[in-house]
């Protein structure tokens, strides 16, 4: 589980911080550009002792929504099981 929150928004990306588990608390946080024109992103800064998955879900986070037409959340929890 870990919390997202969008920092940046334009045309051409979507860019968000993750925070996986507690690490908000103590200001420790990965970054995403998710590109829309062609569905790729960049893990602009990852978060040691967390796997990669925790950026991949932060990116979905964003992506999902945008791909199905829906209105992408400014913040939020992304959990999976």
């Amino acid at each position: 589980m870990e919390w997202v929150e969008v920092v940046e928004k334009n045309d051409e990306y979507i860019k968000v911080q993750y925070y996986p588990e507690q690490t908000k608390a103590v200001g420790e946080y990965g970054v995403v550009k998710y590109f829309v024109a062609s569905d790729k992103w960049i893990f602009e800064k990852l978060v040691d002792k967390y796997p990669i998955s925790y950026a991949m879900h932060a990116c979905n986070f964003v992506r999902s929504p945008y791909k199905n037409g829906e209105e992408i959340c400014l913040s939020g929890v992304a959990a999976w099981y």
